[in-house]
């Protein structure tokens, strides 16, 4: 995959990761592709672009476009384990017909909860999510979650729109927290990802019992599919 614009932080971390995995991180182009294959003992290998440089260090230029420097795909040993978000560079943002939550997907984990506000902020998006319903608990302390417009999909953002489309985005209210998300995601419009979502594992499922079912049913949550579960496994209904 093509690695993202990284932040001051991330780059860092990126540079000190590929160090400690014994590449020079002065080698590698701004915008690598990168990916970390498993082999079949375990180990994991890096693939990457390295800049094709002369004796003394120099990059080259490319010989069929000087404008731009030669460079060559290149693996290294992954013996450090990489940056939580460089594994999972995109942040997932769903909402369900069948459950009020708001599920945020980032650096390998989920969470979710009650929308309690939410607003742009230069190129991120700041949301805050309670773990109660505030309708029906009052305010309650919300923790809020810092999002980089880039690492978010657009595709996302259109299904969250599609399914929100009928119902707190209709209220008018500009300080309802929904009216408030889907505004501040128009505001970095400019900034989200084209990327294709990847491949839907059906990771984080919701059950959706309904009486007198004898299956387990379930949504996944990045679907949605309608799912069944069979010997511990969730599979398409």
């Amino acid at each position: 995959m093509p690695l993202q614009r990284l932040t001051e932080d991330e780059r860092l971390a990126f540079c000190a990761w590929f160090a400690a995995n014994g590449v020079d991180p002065d080698t590698i182009p701004q915008h690598t592709d990168l990916t970390i294959d498993v082999q079949d003992d375990g180990s994991r290998v890096i693939h990457y672009d390295e800049y094709v440089l002369t004796e003394d260090g120099s990059k080259q230029i490319h010989p069929k476009d000087p404008t731009i420097s030669w460079t060559r795909p290149a693996t290294a040993a992954c013996l450090v384990e990489p940056p939580a978000w460089l594994i999972n560079p995109y942040v997932r943002l769903r909402r369900l017909p069948v459950d009020p939550r708001l599920y945020v997907t980032h650096d390998g984990r989920t969470e979710s909860g009650y929308l309690t506000g939410a607003r742009a902020e230069s190129t991120d998006l700041i949301i805050s999510l309670s773990s109660s319903d505030p309708a029906l608990y009052g305010d309650t302390t919300p923790d809020a979650i810092r999002i980089p417009g880039r690492r978010i999909l657009r595709d996302d953002v259109r299904e969250l729109d599609r399914y929100l489309a009928n119902d707190e985005r209709d209220t008018g209210r500009p300080d309802h927290p929904t009216r408030q998300l889907l505004n501040a995601l128009d505001q970095l419009t400019a900034h989200l990802t084209d990327a294709v979502p990847p491949p839907c594992g059906h990771e984080d499922v919701i059950e959706t019992p309904e009486f007198g079912d004898v299956t387990t049913c379930g949504i996944c949550v990045w679907c949605p599919t309608p799912l069944l579960q069979l010997n511990d496994q969730w599979i398409p209904a």
